[in-house]
C-alpha cells in the first residue's frame, strides 16, 4: 500500500507531485567531434579522456598532460560547440557513470565516444542529477544498458533511455544544495585528515632522528624473534572465547598501535601475546615493501596466528610503541630489501635480526611515542568522523532523492512553514535538545541545554553567536528573555517543569515536538544530530569547563595568543564573571588541558 501523497511508478514510489522523465527528454545527449591521437599536443587547450574526467568528477581538478591545438579547438567550438556551465560530461567507458558538471567557462575539450555530453535543454539542476548518478536507481540502469554492448559501455542511446525521478525545480535545488553541502563536509574532513597525516609524517621524521648519546642495538639483542602458529581464517568464530589476530589483518585492519582486537576464535593453535609484542606479516602477494610494516599489540593473551613474526622484548628499557614508529619510518626500506619472492613475497624472522635501532633513553622513548600516538588518535577520530559523514550522506541520498524526506514539500506544506528567523531557529534548537537529552524522569535543565546549544552552534556554524560570559559558562540570555524558550513552549514543542533534583527550571517534550524536529532536520541535517550525542553523559562540571575553555580559545585565537593552560587561566582571570571559576576544583590545570585538547579535536582550532 502506497502512503498518502505518494504514487507507484516504473522506477518505484515517489511523491505525487514528482514526475518520471528520461534523460533524453531533459538533455540533448551527444559527444564531441573526434580528435585523433596523432593530433594530441604537449601544450594548447587541455584535452580530457575518461580517466581525467573521472578524477575531475571526484576532485574537481586534474593534472593534465594532453592538449589539442588552439586553432583546432576554435574551429570545433565554432562548428560543433563546446560544453558550457551547467552541462554535464559522463564517462561511458572504464568506470561508468562518473559525472562532471561544468562549473566555469574554462576552455577544454574531450574525447569522443568515451565521454557522453549532456546539453541542458530543460529546467533541471545539474548538481541534482549528478547526485542521482550515484544512486542504485541510476547505476543499475547504466549496468543494464552497458551489458547489452560487447565492450560494456554506457552509450548515448542508453543515456537517452535512463529514467529518473523529477521533482519541481525548487526542490531539485534544495536537494542539490543539501547533498553538495554534505560532499563539501566530507571533502573538508578528507583534506584535514591528509593535513594531519602530513604533520604526523614530518613529526616522525624529526622526532626519530638519532639523538646524541643514544644507543644503537640490533633487534636480536633486545628482542626474542618468534614465529606465529597455525591459526587460520577458517578458525574464526564471532562468538569465540579468545581474541585473535591473523596476518592479513595487519595489512587491512590495524595501524601502529593495536588497542582493540576485532576477531575471535575458540582455537588454541596460535601463540599468546604479551603486552608490547611487535607483529610483522610474514608474506604477501603484492610487493615486498608491504611486509615492512609492523604493529604492537597492547594487550595480553591475544592469540597470534600463523605467518606472523613476533618481536618480544627482553629488556624493560624498551618502549614498544616507540620501536614500532621507528621501524615503520626509519627502517622501512631496509626491511623491504630483505624480502624475497616472485609471485609471493616472504619475510623471515632472521631477516630482522640485524636491523639496528637508535635508542634514546626510556623517558624520551615514551615522550616520542606519546606525541605520535596522540596524533594517531586524532587522525583515527577524524577517520571515524569521515566514515560517519559518508554513511549519513548515503542515508540522505536514499531519503532525499526518492522523496521519502521532503525539504520543501508541496505547496500546502510550504504555507505552514514558519519564518526562519533567529528566535524561531533557537526555539527549534532548544526543542530538539530537550527531545534528544530530556526524559519525563530526567528533564533537561536550562544549564545543560545552554551548553549543548553552544556546542551545536560551534560545530554547525564554527562560532556560537550571542553567548556571553556568565558565571556558569557561555550563556545566551536572549533564549530566555527574548523569546526562544517562550516560542518553543507556545508552539507546544516543549513544556517547563521543575527539575526534581535541583528544583530549578527544566524542560520535557510537548505534543507538537515532531514539528520542531522536522524543522531541525531541514535546517541542520542529520549529521549534527548524531554528533551532539557524544556529550550525553558529560557531567555538568565538565560541560562548564569544556564550553568555557572553548569560548576562551576562540577569544585568544582572535587576539593571536598562544593556546596553553597559563594563557587560558590568565584570560579567565581577566573576565569579572569568570575569574571565580579558577577557585573551583574542577577547573584544575589537568581539566583545563583536557578541555583544550578536546576543543582542538572537536573544532580543529587553528
Amino acid at each position: 500500500m502506497v502512503a498518502e501523497g505518494y504514487k507507484n511508478t516504473e522506477i518505484g514510489v515517489i511523491p505525487k507531485d514528482w514526475d518520471v522523465k528520461s534523460l533524453g527528454s531533459l538533455f540533448e545527449i551527444t559527444s564531441s567531434k573526434r580528435v585523433f591521437q596523432s593530433e594530441w599536443k604537449k601544450s594548447g587547450i587541455p584535452f580530457y579522456r575518461a580517466r581525467e574526467l573521472a578524477i575531475l568528477s571526484e576532485k574537481g581538478v586534474v593534472v593534465n598532460d594532453l592538449y589539442i591545438d588552439i586553432k583546432q579547438y576554435q574551429l570545433y567550438k565554432k562548428q560543433f560547440g563546446v560544453p558550457v556551465v551547467g552541462d554535464m560530461l559522463v564517462t561511458g567507458v572504464g568506470t561508468l557513470g562518473k559525472v562532471y558538471v561544468i562549473q566555469s567557462n574554462r576552455e577544454f575539450y574531450f574525447k569522443d565516444g568515451n565521454i557522453i555530453w549532456f546539453k541542458i535543454k530543460e529546467a533541471i539542476n545539474s548538481e541534482f542529477l549528478k547526485q542521482l548518478f550515484s544512486t542504485v536507481l541510476v547505476t543499475k540502469q547504466i549496468d543494464d544498458a552497458s551489458g547489452k554492448t560487447t565492450v560494456g559501455t554506457y552509450t548515448i542511446n542508453g543515456a537517452k533511455h535512463t529514467s529518473i525521478p523529477f521533482p519541481p525545480k525548487p526542490e531539485q535545488n534544495a536537494i542539490a544544495t543539501a547533498l553538495s553541502d554534505a560532499d563539501a563536509l566530507i571533502s573538508a574532513t578528507e583534506k584535514l585528515i591528509a593535513k594531519k597525516k602530513a604533520i604526523k609524517q614530518g613529526a616522525m621524521q624529526e622526532l626519530l632522528k638519532p639523538q646524541e648519546g643514544g644507543e644503537e642495538k640490533t633487534l636480536e639483542e633486545d628482542f626474542d624473534i618468534i614465529k606465529g602458529q597455525g591459526l587460520s581464517k577458517s578458525k574464526l568464530d564471532e562468538h569465540g572465547k579468545l581474541e585473535c589476530i591473523l596476518y592479513g589483518e595487519l595489512f587491512t585492519t590495524y595501524k601502529e598501535l593495536i588497542r582493540e582486537v576485532n576477531s575471535k576464535t575458540n582455537s588454541e593453535e596460535g601463540i599468546m601475546s604479551k603486552f608490547g609484542d611487535i607483529l610483522f606479516p610474514g608474506s604477501t602477494t603484492t610487493v615486498g615493501i608491504d611486509l615492512a610494516k609492523c604493529s604492537t599489540i597492547l594487550a595480553n593473551n591475544v592469540m597470534i596466528g600463523g605467518d606472523i613474526i613476533v618481536l618480544r622484548k627482553k629488556q624493560k628499557h624498551i618502549n614498544p610503541e616507540f620501536i614500532v614508529y621507528y621501524l615503520n619510518i626509519k627502517c622501512k626500506y631496509k626491511i623491504a630489501a630483505k624480502t624475497k619472492g616472485v609471485t609471493i613475497y616472504h619475510l623471515h624472522g632472521k631477516d630482522l635480526s640485524d636491523i639496528k635501532i637508535s635508542y634514546p633513553d626510556y623517558q624520551e622513548q615514551t615522550r616520542i611515542a606519546t606525541i605520535l600516538s596522540d596524533m594517531d588518535a586524532e587522525i583515527s577520530l577524524l577517520e571515524q568522523k569521515l566514515e560517519k559523514q559518508k554513511q549519513i550522506k548515503q542515508g540522505m541520498m536514499q531519503s532525499l532523492l526518492t522523496g521519502k524526506i521532503r525539504l520543501l514539500g508541496n505547496k500546502e506544506e510550504q504555507v505552514k512553514k514558519p519564518k526562519h528567523n533567529e528566535q524561531i531557529n533557537e526555539a527549534v534548537v532548544i526543542s530538539f535538545l530537550v527531545h534528544k537529552f530530556g526524559t519525563e524522569k530526567y528533564p533537561l535543565s536550562r544549564f545543560r541545554y545552554t551548553k549543548y546549544a553552544y556546542l551545536l552552534h560551534r560545530q554547525s556554524e564554527r562560532e556560537a553567536r550571542g553567548f556571553d560570559k556568565y558565571a556558569a559558562g557561555p550563556y545566551n540570555p536572549a533564549n530566555r528573555y527574548k523569546g526562544a524558550e517562550g516560542i518553543a513552549m507556545k508552539n507546544k514543542y516543549i513544556t517547563k517543569v521543575q527539575n526534581p533534583t535541583s528544583q530549578n527550571d527544566a524542560f520535557v517534550v510537548n505534543e507538537n515536538i515532531e514539528g520542531a524536529l522536522n524543522y531541525f532536520q531541514e535546517w541542520y541535517g542529520t549529521e549534527i544530530q548524531q554528533w551532539i550525542e557524544q556529550f550525553k553523559f558529560y557531567k555538568n562540571e565538565y560541560l562548564e569547563v569544556l564550553t568555557t575553555i572553548d569560548k576562551a580559545i576562540c577569544e585568544l585565537i582572535r587576539k593571536k595568543i598562544i593556546i596553553d593552560v597559563p594563557n587560558i587561566k590568565s584570560y579567565i582571570a581577566s573576565i569579572p564573571q569568570w575569574k571565580n571559576k579558577l577557585e573551583k576544583p574542577y577547573f584544575s590545570d589537568i581539566e583545563i588541558q583536557r578541555a583544550i585538547d578536546e576543543s582542538n579535536k572537536l573544532f580543529g582550532n587553528e
